[in-house]
């Protein structure tokens, strides 16, 4: 394989892990300085927290976070079935490489390459098992600390730090959950490289738009700032 061959590949290759790396870098900084939607989630996490520290009954807010959990755990089993549909295709190539070949718009691509295409695949893929495994635990830490929540009988300031403590774990497991999401994101951007390693940059630099928006400027987020 010669590297002038490939040199477009690789170029959009360093875009791609650029512009994922860089996204969540300037996003978190960013996040420190304006309302984003995961301060806002942060805020309101705290507030509900804080409310469950201030009644007797918390079956509905346990409920609440198991049905948190089981979406996480969704993502998480889908990322597994993925993993295994992507390490199946590895030993059919050349069956891949036959049928792309029949689309006239592709960009046909060695065995090497092709392979390569679809271990960054797995690698987004593992990493997003990972982080949506992370948030699971994370979920079972809040429904662990729900019911050891002091009595809201007992003094105000043990149940406020209670509730602190507890809102920041739950505010890590919706930001693993987030990681997660931006993972399957990616991953739609790496298809395009199929087609075309310049269609991969574009495809990278359309999904780290959608998500500057959707995080920064979306209704959703001028929503709860309102509350």
């Amino acid at each position: 394989m010669m590297l002038g061959e490939y040199s477009l590949d690789f170029v959009s290759v360093v875009w791609f892990l650029v512009a994922w790396i860089g996204y969540a870098c300037f996003a978190r900084a960013r996040a420190r300085h304006v309302r984003c939607l995961l301060n806002m989630q942060h805020e309101y996490m705290q507030r509900w927290m804080v409310s469950l520290n201030s009644r007797e009954n918390r079956i509905s807010d346990a409920t609440l976070f198991a049905i948190m959990e089981r979406n996480v755990t969704f993502f998480a089993s889908t990322s597994m079935l993925i993993l295994v549909g992507l390490i199946s295709s590895l030993v059919s190539l050349d069956d891949i490489s036959v049928v792309l070949g029949r689309v006239s718009f592709l960009k046909v691509s060695g065995q090497g390459l092709l392979s390569i295409k679809v271990l960054l695949l797995v690698i987004i893929y593992i990493y997003a098992f990972f982080t949506f495994t992370w948030s699971m635990r994370q979920y079972n830490v809040v429904i662990m600390m729900t019911g050891g929540a002091p009595l809201f009988v007992e003094p105000e300031s043990k149940r406020m730090d209670y509730a602190q403590n507890a809102g920041n774990v739950l505010s890590l497991a919706a930001n693993s959950f987030n990681y997660g999401l931006r993972a399957y994101y990616f991953s739609l951007a790496t298809l395009a490289w199929f087609i075309h390693p310049v269609m991969f940059m574009f495809s990278t630099v359309w999904v780290v738009l959608v998500l500057y928006r959707r995080e920064f400027y979306s209704k959703t987020l001028q929503a709860m700032s309102r509350l």
